[in-house]
């Protein structure tokens, strides 16, 4: 059997909210350039309202590399600074530190079943893939935090311009690696992205973290039970 494993909420969890992470950012400019938290964050506001498509979904499938992605999230770093009335060219530094922060994501940590339900499948000689929706630093975030030699190969979406959960990405994987779907189990956190990789054929497990739910015949409570 071949196991297609998506990666954050499935084998890592954050331990902040995107909101905590951007509050983390707006913390660093204020202490750097000595300007009120409030000032930043309607800097913050008005970078996003006057160029919503940097992080959008058509940008995020163009930027195949980590180059490509940095240059976004400097983009992003300098409006806000540059909306502070203040000369980006003084504060290239900052945006570089900021850069590094947003592309290496400390906060991940391995859910307790993750290493022993990857050990065993390994043990057992199965086949292990990660596809997961994200920039290229995933690859960094993933072996980071030492998953990438449990796994024979990782997509992340925008390397291959597809995102989870359109029926052409696992096509693409599936492809990639001569894989039979009825051979494959799929494994995500995501009900949208367990229903396109059943659509294309492949057994699937919605991992329920937390204290949601169980709500479908596809639902499990940990992955020691796929």
């Amino acid at each position: 059997m071949n196991y297609i494993f998506d990666f954050g909420g499935t084998l890592v969890g954050t331990r902040k909210t995107h909101e905590e992470i951007f509050e983390d950012y707006r913390i660093k400019i204020a202490n750097t350039i000595n300007v009120p938290i409030e000032k930043v964050k309607i800097a913050q506001e008005l970078m996003d309202k006057q160029n919503p498509d940097i992080f959008s979904f058509e940008s995020r499938i163009k930027m195949t590399n980590l180059e490509l992605e940095k240059q976004a999230h400097f983009e992003w770093f300098a409006g806000i600074i540059e909306r502070l009335g203040v000369n980006v060219k003084l504060h290239s530094k900052l945006i570089e530190d900021l850069c590094e922060m947003s592309m290496t994501r400390i906060e991940r940590y391995l859910y307790e079943d993750t290493l022993s339900c990857l050990a065993q499948l390994k043990k057992n000689n199965h086949r292990l893939y990660i596809l997961s929706n994200g920039l290229p630093s995933r690859r960094l975030e993933i072996q980071n935090i030492g998953l990438s030699d449990y796994f024979d190969k990782i997509y992340v979406s925008s390397e291959i311009s597809l995102e989870k959960p359109a029926k052409e990405i696992y096509w693409y994987v599936l492809n990639d690696l001569g894989l039979d779907p009825k051979d494959t189990t799929f494994i995500d956190d995501q009900i949208d992205c367990v229903e396109g990789a059943n659509m294309v054929g492949m057994n699937v497990f919605r991992i329920v973290r937390n204290d949601h739910e169980i709500a479908t015949k596809w639902d499990t409570k940990t992955l020691l039970s796929i």
